[in-house]
């Protein structure tokens, strides 16, 4: 039997047809029981299988309270053989960027039926991307600092999916007959197959919806109103005020993030810091006020956070300092006091 094969056994857990091949490879391969124990626990993780309709919700519930009353314990992981490694690496490493919850929500439809929903929610910290390609083929784009909720399988009458907080870029799925819901607060965006940005962060005033190709509407903004968006506009929806425009404008700039990309136009300089601290993963102390309404206007591609800081302050007459004290860290971010040279 090939390495492959064998391999493929293992990690899908059908050792039992032929157990004496597995237990050669291993003895072959210098992997023990435990080893290889931990391996199919990260392969597990790393590529969930879920049938929501074969879940045993009060299992997973004993299951659930069972294992967080246990102190989790930290352990290295054994160095795997590189055909393994390569293997589980690829399909792991998203993990490394977002944190992922499941859980099972029951609901009674009108007839009192009830029905069972597996829910997932991905969290993915600042500093980082990620993306999720939905069941319906679907791809959503993940900024940093974002949190998505879905249902692990959309129902037969519509596909809906939460942006709790962040940004999101959608590739929606023609269906016509299926729409794509998409909740951000108060602003709900309804569409078939297009692509559009969703900027929704909690710390910002606006919920702004950019959108690329095909059409969307919008509607909640805490009236019964509904508003048809056409390629190459700009929704933005004031928080403070309940109130919305349409614009037009070269919608790339909001989404370039991404292709890795951070496109400033026209914007004032408290809004740049505020983008390169969902980026970076930092925190700036602005001590001059009037720094945050320079204006500013430029692209960075693949600059480094202090290259960045090293054009602003060129730029710009300030300085970029980094605060190096014992206690200079904010929720474990680095943190730079912004100041104009005088």
């Amino acid at each position: 039997m090939k390495d492959e094969d064998v391999i493929n056994k293992i990690l899908l857990g059908n050792t039992g047809s032929d157990p004496k091949a597995c237990n050669e490879w291993s003895n072959r391969n210098g992997e023990d029981e435990a080893d290889i124990r931990k391996m199919k626990n990260i392969w597990d993780v790393a590529n969930p299988a879920f049938r929501p309709e074969c879940i045993d919700s009060e299992k997973a519930e004993r299951l659930f309270f069972s294992r967080i009353s246990k102190r989790c314990k930290k352990r290295r992981i054994a160095s795997f053989t590189s055909l393994i490694y390569r293997a589980a690496a690829v399909l792991f490493i998203p993990l490394l960027v977002s944190t992922i919850y499941l859980y099972i929500q029951v609901d009674k439809d009108e007839f009192g039926t009830v029905a069972k929903t597996a829910y997932q929610t991905i969290t993915v910290p600042f500093g980082m991307t990620s993306s999720v390609e939905l069941t319906d083929g679907s791809i959503v784009r993940l900024n940093a600092g974002t949190t998505v909720r879905y249902p692990v399988r959309f129902d037969k009458k519509v596909r809906e999916i939460e942006l709790k907080q962040g940004e999101a870029f959608f590739e929606v799925n023609a269906n016509p007959e299926y729409p794509f819901i998409v909740k951000a607060g108060d602003v709900n965006i309804v569409a078939t197959g297009t692509r559009f940005n969703v900027n929704a962060y909690k710390n910002e005033a606006n919920v702004c919806v950019s959108l690329d190709k095909g059409r969307i509407s919008i509607s909640g903004m805490n009236s019964s109103c509904s508003v048809e968006m056409a390629p190459g506009e700009v929704f933005s929806y004031s928080k403070v005020d309940s109130t919305y425009s349409i614009t037009q404008g070269n919608v790339y700039n909001n989404y370039a993030w991404i292709d890795g990309l951070t496109v400033f136009r026209d914007v004032k300089l408290k809004d740049v810091f505020n983008k390169l601290e969902q980026k970076y993963n930092v925190h700036f102390v602005i001590v001059d006020e009037e720094i945050k309404d320079y204006p500013y206007h430029a692209t960075f591609e693949n600059e480094s956070l202090s290259e960045i800081l090293d054009i602003l302050e060129e730029g710009n007459n300030i300085k970029c300092e980094n605060i190096v004290k014992p206690n200079n860290e904010v929720k474990g971010k680095k943190e730079y006091r912004v100041s104009v040279i005088k």
